[in-house]
């Protein structure tokens, strides 16, 4: 009986001695992201309507299978809940821009047409070694809250025109998966380099004006632990 009670004496102090160090090694950290894109659309017919000094001007057609260069830039706060893992949110800008021409029976000429929106990520990321160099995996869903849509025509013969087209609130989603490198400089300081895929899973609302879209990225994050 004394034996029985001093294993689980013991067993309690191994597991409490493991519990202290997994809290021990808990940690918030703030990271400034920046991230090159490259996104590929298939537009459902759609039609922008941009306006100019409240007027109505030339229509701008998308279909079919586009692709758009881009950024997106922000900040993460990271919470390290467990060794190895970590949970992020941040805040973001995004923006790509592609090029759309005229339609031939208006006229020569061309649309850039930028989409941008404000993109919240919610994220779990995964470090299987706690190494100064080891690689970084992350799984993320993404919330775009879309903002007015900027649109620079140029037409022969015609003054450049800078133009809006409003945009509905309802927002999109995308399923992001991450797989990349963590490098630790310093006790504070790391950078994580970490490629990118992201698949847009629906929009809220509007399902008929709905375009899936692959997006690739290239995620550099400058890590700050307080």
């Amino acid at each position: 009986m004394r034996l029985l009670n001093r294993l689980l004496w013991i067993t309690a102090g191994s597991q409490l001695l493991l519990v202290s160090a997994a809290v021990g090694q808990r940690s918030v950290a703030l990271s400034a992201v920046v991230a090159p894109t490259y996104t590929t659309t298939n537009y459902a017919r759609q039609t922008l309507y941009p306006t100019s000094d409240g007027q109505i001007v030339e229509p701008v057609h998308l279909a079919g299978q586009r692709s758009a260069t881009g950024f997106t830039i922000g900040g993460f706060l990271l919470y390290t809940y467990a060794p190895g893992w970590t949970f992020s949110t941040g805040l973001l800008y995004r923006q790509s821009s592609m090029r759309q021409e005229r339609l031939p029976i208006a006229g020569e000429g061309s649309t850039r047409v930028s989409s941008r929106s404000i993109r919240l990520p919610v994220a779990i990321n995964y470090r299987p070694s706690l190494k100064p160099l080891s690689p970084y995996f992350s799984l993320a869903l993404l919330t775009d809250l879309p903002l007015a849509t900027r649109l620079l025509a140029t037409r022969n013969g015609e003054p450049t025109q800078q133009l809006r087209v409003r945009n509905t609130l309802n927002p999109t989603f995308s399923a992001q998966l991450g797989a990349g490198g963590y490098c630790q400089l310093t006790d504070r300081y790391a950078l994580i380099v970490q490629p990118t895929l992201a698949y847009t899973i629906g929009r809220f609302g509007g399902a008929t004006a709905f375009s899936p879209s692959f997006e690739l990225g290239l995620q550099l994050q400058a890590v700050y632990r307080l």
